[in-house]
Formats: C-alpha cells, structure tokens, sequence
C-alpha cells in the first residue's frame, strides 16, 4: 500500500508541473491525453475499455495537431526542473555538491528499426531510397545529471549522414541550454563536469569547450588531430603509440577509486594553437598486452586524477540510452494504423519524459544502489494494473 500511494503522490505532484508549464499552449485534455502518450510502454492493462480507446484515440489526434513547433514545451519541463533543482544544489554545503556532482554528456543512438513497412505516417522517420535501402536517423541526447538524477534537456533527430557533422550538433545543444539557464550558465559553466566520447574528441570540439571556460572536461581522443609536443608533430594516435612506449606509467591513488595506470603531459593544438593536458591510461587484457584510452582536457590546472574522473562520468549517458530504448521504447514506432503519429520528435520528447519520472521516482523514493530502472518501471506497471482502468482514464483524461 505505501508504494502505491507514494507512486501516486508522485504522479499526481509531476503531472500537476507538467500542466503548469504546458498551459499557455494547450488545454488540459491535450496535456494528459499527450502524457497518456508517454506512459503506453508501462499500461499493459488487460482490458481495454470503450474510455481507454478513446484516450488513445484521443492522443493520436494530439500528437498529430501540434507541430514540431510546441515540442520546447516539452523537453523545457526538464530544464525547468533542472534549473530549480541546480539553484538549491548551489546552496548545499561542499561535502554534497563533490557527492552528488553535476555531470553533462551528449551522445547518440540510432533510432527506426533496420526493416519495416512504408507507412506514410513515418516518413519522416524513414527514407526509402535506391530500391528501398533505407537510411535510418539517429538521436542525439542531452543529459545533465545531479549526482543520479537525470534531466533530458534537450535532443535533436537528424539523419545519419548528417553533412553538418557531430560537433556541431553538440555545441548547438549546449549553446541553447546556456541561454536557458540564463544568469545561472556562469555557475553551471563552473561546477558542471562534461564529458564526451571521442567522436567528439578533436580540435574543433576542443577550442569549443575552451572558448566556453568548462573547468572540469574530460573528451576521449578523436586520434587524427596534429598536436607539437617537445618539438615533434604527430597525431594524437601516434602520440598515444609514443606514450605507451617511452614513458613509464603510475598507479592512481586508492582513494580516487580508479581502475589502470596512467601517464600525462601537454601538448598544443597545431592549427588551434590551443594547450592540451592529455591522461593516457591503460588497462591490462587478458590474454596480456594492454588497452588504452587517451583523455584530452583544455584545463591544464586540474588534477590528472579528476579528468579521469570526469571522463567515467559519461558511462552513465551508456546506461541512459538503453533504459530509454528498452524501458520506455523510445525506438518503438509501430502505430500502423492511419491515426497513428506523424510527429516522431513530439513522441521522443513525451517518452524522454517518462523516463525522467521514472529516474526521478528512482532518486527520490528508493535505495538506488539496489533498485534499477526496470524494477521501478515494475511497480508503475503494477500501479496501473492493480489501480485498473478507471483510474487511468481518470489521470490521463483531463
């Protein structure tokens, strides 16, 4: 009994939000019908009503009313929330703010499925070209975190080959974000500790992150950039063969919780002109030899430690993509009747939210060290069922 009724005094407190934020553009049939929308993965209800397939009905015809346009009005309730929590993380004391850290990541995934059907309301999504080869799209995903609580704020669907390049992507996610935040971006710039894959991890993306002042980043080597170090030009590839060759490498202290061996130096971007602080670290494999990963950082004033640090933040972005597709099947567009939605970006933002009720409910209401996202996902699905449909129509249906 305590769950379901924790499980429903959070409902009822995010959905009252939500409403709050969306009111101005729609009314509030559209705004539950929509978050009926979002919830569809955990509503395995057994039997469906004459109200239930009306509410469906009903958010079909929603999705496909709204324009891409109205699709900030979703993803900002991330960055509302984001921002009110941010500003009472600023207040806590130090010993809080080193544990439960604020950690940014972008990444992409794909999404569509490899072969489908041409339905005429996915053609955004699919592109059906030289006899049917289809180029899916791909998502990439803006997450900001407080220590283990998730914050969506922002994703944009392109097509795969996507001329204006990665770097690109990234920087313009990060550029409306800061103008969200406001007077906050300083304080955020500050503290927040970004931490990016290596598709991202050159020169370009590089002079970005130091024009921007990010103290703490972290960005795994792209490999092809030229770098000067000690008189010698070579790329960062070659320089990772030169590291593990020449220099002798050091354990991490104990305390810092790190796995491997390490070296550093400094090296200078040779067309950016930009210094770098570079952590190579290795890992031993099993059947001998070692792996490595090349760290590149711009501030040259932080320890070698926290850039290693800052970098194994990103995983949890990892571990965001597959609850997002496995969880609240953000890869699911099977709606193969003709009321189905044609706005893909507004479906991703509703379940993207959907699945920051489930981190947050994770965060705020459970030991996360032994409750996973699947498992809370669990209990909203029992909610549900054991509530029945009655209550479902009720909470969804304005």
């Amino acid at each position: 009994m305590k769950k379901k009724t924790k499980i429903s005094n959070f409902l009822s407190k995010r959905i009252t939000k939500f409403s709050e934020i969306c009111k101005d553009n729609m009314s509030q049939l559209v705004i539950k019908s929509l978050l009926y929308t979002s919830f569809r993965p955990l509503l395995s209800l057994n039997k469906k009503t004459k109200k239930m397939k009306e509410l469906q009905k009903q958010s079909y015809y929603s999705l496909n009313k709204y324009s891409n346009s109205t699709m900030h009005v979703l993803y900002s309730f991330g960055r509302k929330e984001f921002t009110g929590d941010f500003r009472n993380w600023l207040s806590e004391t130090d010993s809080y703010k080193s544990k439960n850290r604020i950690a940014i990541r972008i990444d992409g995934t794909k999404s569509g499925k490899k072969y489908g059907k041409k339905i005429p309301e996915l053609e955004v999504l699919w592109d059906y070209v030289n006899r049917c080869k289809i180029r899916t799209h791909e998502i990439y995903i803006f997450v900001v975190s407080i220590g283990k609580k998730d914050y969506i704020v922002d994703f944009i669907l392109v097509k795969k080959a996507h001329r204006k390049g990665w770097n690109y992507l990234a920087i313009e996610m990060i550029e409306r974000f800061l103008n969200a935040l406001g007077s906050q971006s300083e304080n955020f710039i500050e503290f927040g500790r970004l931490s990016l894959d290596g598709a991202w991890g050159n020169g370009e993306m590089m002079e970005y992150i130091e024009s921007k002042g990010f103290r703490y980043n972290a960005v795994k080597s792209g490999g092809k950039d030229i770098i000067k170090f000690f008189g010698l030009e070579m790329s960062l590839k070659n320089l990772e063969i030169y590291l593990s060759t020449f220099f002798n490498f050091k354990k991490f202290n104990p305390v810092h919780k790190l796995k491997g061996e390490y070296c550093s130096g400094t090296v200078e971007l040779k067309e950016k002109n930009i210094p770098i602080k570079i952590v190579l670290r290795r890992f031993p494999k099993s059947k001998g030899g070692y792996r490595y990963l090349m760290i590149l950082s711009t501030d040259l004033n932080v320890y070698d430690f926290q850039i290693a640090q800052c970098y194994c933040l990103r995983w949890g972005i990892e571990e965001n993509i597959v609850e997002c597709k496995q969880v609240i099947k953000i890869t699911d567009y099977s709606y193969h009747s003709k009321e189905g939605p044609g706005n893909i970006e507004m479906f991703l933002a509703l379940r993207f939210i959907s699945y920051m009720f489930l981190n947050w409910y994770r965060v705020e209401h459970c030991r996360t060290s032994k409750t996973s996202i699947w498992k809370v996902a669990d209990r909203f699905k029992e909610y549900f069922n054991d509530e029945g449909p009655k209550t479902v129509w009720k909470l969804f249906s304005g």
